[in-house]
């Protein structure tokens, strides 16, 4: 499994596409996070992203983060940790806006 995504919408405010999508994890949450691609968010160039928030609460996850190292996408379990691996988060998701071409 992985990552799944659906676009919500899009705008151009400069030389950039916005692109809001709500991602939702699967049955079982990588080590280290999921890779976000310009596919993600229906582009064909990722300039960075940003998190917005979660769509509900969640047990499991109460927060996502980018990885500064390597750019992924990190679940963080409500004690601020990062979520276990192999953990199921399918229920989990959360807006976050890409910004590219």
């Amino acid at each position: 499994m992985a990552l799944t995504s659906s676009i919500l919408g899009s705008a151009v405010p400069g030389n950039l596409r916005r692109v809001r999508a709500t991602v939702t994890g699967d049955s079982s949450y990588p080590t280290g996070g999921y890779t976000l691609t310009p596919a993600t968010f229906g582009l064909q160039f990722l300039g960075h992203y940003v998190v917005i928030g979660p769509t509900g609460a969640s047990t499991v996850a109460a927060e996502a983060a980018q990885n500064p190292a390597n750019g992924k996408l990190l679940f963080l379990a409500p004690s601020g940790a990062e979520v276990t691996a192999a953990t199921n988060v399918s229920a989990v998701s959360f807006y976050v806006e890409g910004y590219g071409n």
